[in-house]
């Protein structure tokens, strides 16, 4: 079970904390992009499972074809696909002060203390490459809190959401 929580990733997190960037080559005319094909076939390392490896893959291909990008599985394409995949241990410290006073002749009573919550947050990174520069176009990265006990069902929508949200800034303007 030492990989369990990369299987589930980010994409078992609840309805809000997805958080999204992107970055790309500026000089790129993204409009004369029109087929993509995956870098390599099957999951980026062993981390991750062949369940997950599905549906990130699906939830890319329905997002770029909905932008009218063409995936071709053989031949020339403008650009290929690749997606690396993370999970790390965070520690979250939410301080809590709590004040009593009792008027101006007793003093004042202060209490702090401070919540502390350790969970997974995982990753998704889908970068966009032209393979005839061997140069990164484009790269979008969506992280999350993990919470692996899920449903399949939770977990592919999950991951449909994650991609849409970072997807939904390419091409960029």
């Amino acid at each position: 079970m030492k990989h369990a929580p990369l299987a589930a990733l980010l994409f078992a997190v609840g309805c809000s904390g997805l958080s999204t960037t992107t970055d790309y080559d500026p000089a790129t005319d993204f409009s004369k992009l029109k087929s993509w094909a995956w870098f390599e076939a099957g999951p980026p390392n062993a981390a991750v499972d062949t369940l997950t490896d599905t549906r990130i893959r699906g939830a890319v291909e329905a997002e770029l074809v909905g932008k009218g990008l063409r995936k071709v599985d053989s031949g020339a394409v403008d650009f290929a696909v690749k997606y690396h995949a993370a999970v790390q241990q965070k520690v979250e410290h939410r301080p809590t002060t709590v004040s009593v006073g009792y008027g101006w002749r007793y003093g004042h009573v202060g209490v702090s203390s401070s919540d502390v919550n350790v969970y997974s947050e995982g990753t998704l990174v889908v970068d966009f490459i032209d393979l005839q520069k061997k140069e990164l176009l484009w790269r979008g990265t969506v992280s999350g809190a993990v919470e692996p006990q899920r449903s399949p069902q939770e977990r592919t929508a999950r991951i449909q959401e994650a991609v849409a949200k970072m997807l939904a800034q390419f091409p960029p303007k």
